[in-house]
């Protein structure tokens, strides 16, 4: 319950629009741009949380450390990306272990807003070729499968 009302609990990637919605045990989550994220992403030396390019996706973990996908191949259902404020630039795997069953919306590279799309053929884009409605965004997005939150 925040400020007298109740909202859904939901656990790591799923949607929330209050920290207190945010809930896995063991484990310390936030609400950061819609979804629930671990809050121990930290790097001692950084101020700033490594997040991904997508919303909703995260860093991938193994043994405690973000892994680096110069030195480790990326997990099923995660990809290579260069954070510049992780360890004062590093590439990491990013994704979810549920990114099997939806895409990545494709956004915009300045807005970082979802790119909308109008037709079933109409995303160009090689890793991003499906028209889909996104229930987040509430309308057709370009979406790398067909399926997209």
């Amino acid at each position: 319950m925040v400020n007298g009302n109740c909202y859904s609990i939901s656990g790591v990637n799923g949607p929330c629009t209050h920290d207190a919605q945010c809930q896995e045990p063991g484990n310390q989550l936030f609400c950061q741009r819609g979804f629930c994220q671990y809050r121990t992403y930290r790097n001692p030396t950084d101020t700033v949380y490594p997040t991904c390019q997508v919303a909703g996706m995260q860093p991938e973990i193994v043994n405690g450390e973000v892994k680096n996908c110069l030195l480790q191949f990326c997990g099923t259902g995660y990809r290579c990306e260069y954070n510049r404020n992780f360890n004062g630039g590093q590439y990491i795997c990013c994704g979810s272990s549920t990114s099997s069953l939806f895409g990545i919306v494709k956004m915009h590279p300045v807005t970082r807003t979802p790119l909308q799309c109008y037709a079933v053929n109409s995303c160009t884009f090689v890793d991003y070729p499906h028209c889909v409605f996104s229930n987040r965004y509430g309308y057709n997005v370009c979406c790398s499968k067909k399926n997209c939150v």
